[in-house]
């Protein structure tokens, strides 16, 4: 009638996750040369240094843009040379790294939205931190039995649920609602999350 309980549509998000963190960067390099309009984005300071010196060190040429701060927390965009002239429903947003808190994450994705972006992919690996506290072994054991290998990657419904659970849990372990900033995920739930 009046819309009064549709749910609100969100943007689809979607996680890609590999075995290791030099898999993840393998992949991440190779996206670079798809025909696709990657914008690639952070969360991190440890994370946009260590992906500034993976582009430098390969010779891809960007700008890297702080945007600002949501929560007290930066997000680094890298956009390449050659998607500064395309329209914004032509990119594809890649996250580099997950946020430990989904309502952080949620706004920026939801600012995406307003500007037109469909949908956002996060590159992972069980190297990353929010994968190695939160998730168990058994995920990545249970993947590796069904023969899952290094050099492959996953994309699935029990990846984005686990990611979300790992958020939720760090949720309920947050100290206040203004957050402190971090240089890595291990420093931001230090300063922000109970023990």
């Amino acid at each position: 009638m009046f819309n009064l309980f549709k749910k609100e549509d969100k943007i689809p998000v979607h996680n890609i996750i590999y075995l290791t963190d030099k898999e993840k960067n393998e992949q991440l390099l190779a996206s670079v040369d798809l025909d696709e309009f990657p914008i690639y984005f952070c969360y991190f300071e440890d994370t946009k240094n260590a992906f500034s010196n993976l582009f430098d060190n390969h010779s891809i040429k960007y700008d890297l843009i702080q945007l600002p701060k949501i929560e007290n927390q930066s997000i680094y965009l890298f956009v390449l040379e050659k998607v500064k002239n395309t329209s914004s429903n032509a990119l594809v947003y890649v996250g580099i790294e997950r946020f430990p808190l989904l309502s952080t994450e949620n706004i920026f994705h939801k600012t995406l939205q307003e500007q037109g972006i469909r949908s956002i992919l996060y590159y992972i690996s069980f190297d990353d931190e929010l994968i190695k506290i939160y998730t168990s072994d058994r995920l990545k054991n249970m993947l590796q039995n069904l023969g899952f290998k290094e050099g492959e990657s996953i994309s699935h419904n029990m990846i984005d649920n686990s990611v979300t659970r790992a958020q939720e849990k760090i949720a309920q372990q947050v100290n206040a609602k203004q957050y402190f900033p971090a240089k890595n995920i291990s420093d931001w739930l230090q300063k922000n999350a109970r023990n």
